[in-house]
């Protein structure tokens, strides 16, 4: 369904330049984003879901690369992730993966973005500095911090990214069109076959967990 216009088509007068605030801008930014799937955001894009004057923008941005850096590092301040101490170490990373993967997934916009630009902003800071904290929790030293929250990471993109709903759907897969795919290949290829029931079953939660729960536990094994 298409959004609807942001601006009534009895009120498109342009905004001046002091009627248009940074905030503005990122939440306009995010909506296209949003609808677009990130792959129409221009500074115009921006200006007209806002009924601005693209010259307007460049008073508080200079690029739209900027504007997407803000854009995904405000996505990420919803985040908030706080260490709960009373938790084994463990058990709390394995939540903050699965609330990064429901974010991203809702929005999946962000994960090419994040791939080319990861640290946008302190949103994003905040994120690495609440991972690191809980590794370091577990007993991790400071290479070892560094590994299990680049690991987590990769295992939040890429669930997020292969699960993530796709912008147009006609040209992508569902998650039973996947799993039919996967087992319509096994024939002759003797691992596939008889790993296909699990790799069918590739957005059960519990696999999240386990990866993230073996990192972690691989983690104090290796210092062992």
């Amino acid at each position: 369904m298409d959004a609807p216009d942001p601006v009534p088509s009895s009120q498109k007068r342009r905004r001046t330049r002091n009627g248009l605030g940074r905030d503005d801008i990122v939440a306009a930014a995010r909506r296209v984003l949003h609808d677009t799937g990130g792959r129409a955001l221009t500074m115009r894009a921006v200006a007209d879901a806002l009924g601005a004057s693209p010259m307007a923008l460049y008073t508080h941005v200079r690029s739209k690369e900027e504007i997407v850096d803000a854009a995904v590092d405000d996505l990420l301040g919803e985040l908030a992730l706080v260490d709960d101490i009373g938790m084994p170490p463990a058990d709390v990373l394995v939540g903050f993966a699965l609330r990064h993967i429901a974010l991203l997934r809702a929005e999946p916009w962000a994960i090419p973005a994040l791939l080319a630009r990861p640290d946008p902003g302190p949103n994003a800071a905040d994120v690495g500095e609440a991972y690191l904290e809980v590794a370091f929790r577990a007993g991790a030293d400071e290479r070892g911090a560094v590994d299990l929250f680049t690991g987590i990471l990769a295992v939040v993109y890429g669930v997020a990214g292969f699960l993530a709903p796709t912008a147009a759907p006609a040209a992508g897969q569902s998650a039973d069109e996947i799993a039919e795919r996967i087992i319509g290949h096994t024939a002759g290829r003797a691992a596939t076959a008889r790993a296909a029931s699990e790799l069918a079953d590739f957005s059960d939660e519990t696999r999240v967990r386990r990866l993230v729960s073996g990192m972690v536990t691989g983690l104090s094994a290796f210092r062992g």
